[in-house]
This record gives structure tokens, C-alpha cells and sequence, in this order.
């Protein structure tokens, strides 16, 4: 939780402890418990997936830093690739998992001509 929302409840609760009339606190109390069951219900809320965008080679190539045609001979070892029909598509979330784990095949490629060359 961020600092200023801390400092602000502690200020509500503090004034509510002090200031408030004996009167008002059960509607006090019942805002408590309103805030309560919706912070409650968002943490049960199942998690949205963030939605896929399907990449034609062009853009799935120019992401990776290859060419297309490396792109498309290469397509049985990437599992990002979607097929639809003739079509080869590419999965974008797929794209960027498979970026983060293993880095994109030309910087593994860079490495491998630097380490051969010293």
C-alpha cells in the first residue's frame, strides 16, 4: 500500500477515534465494513489474462531482431507459432515469454560469432 494512502486512513481512523459523535460511528463502521467487502471481492476476482494479438512476420521478425525468412524456416522450433490455415501467425504474448527466457535468437547468434572470433 502506498504511503499516502496509509498516512490518509490513519487520519480517518484517528479522527473517527477522537472527533466523531457516538452517534455517527455505527455509520462510521458500516463504511468500515463496506470498504472492507469490496477490497475482499477484488482479491477474489479472477485475474484477467491480458488478450493475445496474433503477429503477421513482418512485425514477429522485426521483434525478434531476424529476418523473415529465418523466421519462417525456423517456425517448428518456436512455440509461439499459430497456424490458421496457409496462414503462419505469430502469438505476441508467446513472442515475449519466449523473448524474456531465452533472448531473441540474433543476440544469442551475436554472442556465438564473438565468442568464435575472441
Amino acid at each position: 500500500m502506498n504511503d499516502g494512502l496509509k498516512s490518509a486512513l490513519a487520519r480517518a481512523f484517528e479522527a473517527a477515534r477522537s472527533e466523531l459523535p457516538p452517534e455517527e460511528l455505527p455509520d462510521f463502521l458500516a463504511e468500515i465494513e463496506r470498504i472492507k467487502a469490496l477490497a475482499w471481492a477484488r482479491l477474489q476476482a479472477p485475474v484477467v489474462a491480458p488478450a493475445d494479438q496474433l503477429l503477421d512476420a513482418d512485425a514477429a521478425a522485426e521483434r525478434l531482431g531476424i529476418s523473415k525468412s529465418r523466421l519462417y524456416r525456423h517456425q517448428s522450433k518456436y512455440p509461439f507459432v499459430r497456424h490458421d490455415g496457409r496462414r503462419v501467425l505469430f502469438s505476441a504474448l508467446g513472442l515475449d515469454d519466449y523473448i524474456r527466457q531465452k533472448g531473441p535468437p540474433s543476440l544469442s547468434l551475436l554472442s556465438t560469432i564473438k565468442k568464435r572470433t575472441g
